[in-house]
């Protein structure tokens, strides 16, 4: 899930970002403690980013 947001404030251009992926260890053959960690992932990030009006 990708989610996008642009706002104008104060003579700045502001992009957001945030991420969320979901994958399982097994299907990149990372087998280690499999039974003591879990197999599916969850990655979440945020970015944001300022750009000045020019």
């Amino acid at each position: 899930m990708v989610s996008t947001r642009w706002t104008l404030k104060k003579e700045k251009y502001v992009c957001g970002f945030d991420v969320t992926a979901k994958f399982k260890r097994s299907d990149f053959d990372m087998n280690f403690a499999l039974p003591a960690i879990g197999d599916q992932m969850v990655l979440f990030f945020g970015v944001e980013t300022v750009r000045n009006k020019d």
